[in-house]
């Protein structure tokens, strides 16, 4: 939820094109809330020394005196997990406050975007490693199985998304008591087996926002 004096801020102090000031600043405004709500996501702020390249060109204290009593350089960056630099900028020097949110909310949008192509690309693969399991396991019929038995359940075949902590996933298949390693998070549903057609995309989005509501769950519980 958005409100009103966060939107006003960022019309009034991040610009943008004209006639689209008022998206500019509710997209900024829902970017750094977003960032902000979430546990596994963090905007760090750190001196960065290396960012006053080229003193002189840029310095007006420099140009007019000759001389400068020194700036603030900093860095910013959206961090997810212990090290995963979703988005960041370098060289930020003298940076006034609202400046500062103004960039956070930027950095914000950025790595959002990161993230979903991220989220894109994990659910095609998990689509295309569904395809492959639906068009490899017999579904049963009957009590009637194939050579893997233990793949088959009713109404086609089981599968599951395991989600480790690290980030790699597996899907796993057929009658659940196979599985051997239960660490990580879980999303379950099936595939209609023998070939058949559906719609792996979908089912891959299912079992990745299950074993993320999991994940979820299970940070609310360590609190």
């Amino acid at each position: 939820m958005v409100s009103r004096r966060d939107f006003n801020f960022f019309r009034e102090n991040a610009g943008g094109i004209v006639g689209q000031t008022a998206l500019n600043a509710l997209h900024l405004a829902r970017a750094l809330a977003t960032v902000e709500s979430r546990d596994d996501l963090r905007i760090v702020w750190e001196s960065d020394p290396d960012g006053a390249h080229d003193h002189k060109d840029w310095c007006d204290d420099f140009a007019k005196k000759k001389r400068c009593d020194g700036h603030t350089i900093q860095s910013c960056s959206v961090i997810k997990g212990k090290r995963e630099y979703l988005a960041s900028l370098c060289g930020i020097i003298d940076a006034s406050m609202a400046y500062e949110r103004v960039v956070a909310a930027e950095l914000s949008c950025e790595a959002l975007a990161v993230e979903a192509k991220q989220e894109a690309k994990l659910i095609k693969e998990i689509a295309s490693e569904l395809t492959a399991v639906n068009d490899f396991a017999t579904e049963c019929d009957g009590g009637s199985c194939g050579p893997d038995e233990h793949m088959c359940g009713e109404g086609g075949i089981d599968v599951r998304l395991q989600l480790y902590t690290d980030g790699h996933w597996a899907i796993r298949f057929g009658d659940a008591s196979y599985d051997t390693h239960h660490q990580g998070y879980w999303g379950a549903s099936s595939v209609p087996g023998n070939g058949w057609t559906f719609d792996a995309e979908e089912t891959a989005r299912d079992l990745y926002e299950q074993a993320m509501d999991d994940k979820a769950q299970a940070s609310e519980g360590g609190e």
